[in-house]
């Protein structure tokens, strides 16, 4: 009888487990607002690029779950969460100790379709990459290193 009582007690505490693991991998990163408060939380635009939706579109058709952006050198970089380079306009080479700002693709659609632009301006303010469409930003992204996976 212990030994079923040992094996029910184990059996819930791996489901319990399993579940807490599931609900953190599903995280959404980012957040969309109305545009208007980007200035106000995070500050003036130092450095923009614009970007065509097509574009991010197609590129968003090739990550899983997340994707991730920076802008160096003028251009905007866009990788997977393997760092693994989706697209850029230029030549431009991505190290390791570069950080990226990660959204959840879900996130990222939901500004294109709020947005509703036909392109898309990333916005460099400080330590912070905003990314704009229409009258929408989105921010709170993860930082990657060190959150890259």
């Amino acid at each position: 009888m212990k030994v079923i009582s040992c094996l029910k007690v184990a059996f819930f505490s791996i489901l319990l487990i399993s579940s807490i693991f599931a609900q953190s991998s599903v995280e959404v990163i980012g957040k969309v607002f109305p545009n208007a408060d980007a200035v106000e939380l995070f500050g003036v635009v130092e450095t923009s690029v614009k970007v065509p939706v097509s574009k991010i579109k197609e590129q968003l058709s090739k990550a899983e779950s997340s994707i991730m952006f920076m802008i160096k050198n003028g251009d905007i970089i866009i990788t997977d969460t393997k760092r693994n380079l989706l697209s850029t306009e230029k030549s431009v080479p991505l190290k390791s100790t570069d950080v990226l700002h990660k959204f959840s693709v879900s996130v990222v659609k939901e500004l294109l379709s709020k947005g509703n632009s036909d392109y898309v301006i990333f916005e460099q303010r400080g330590v912070v990459l905003t990314v704009t469409s229409g009258t929408y930003t989105m921010e709170f992204s993860t930082l990657c290193p060190p959150m890259c996976e």
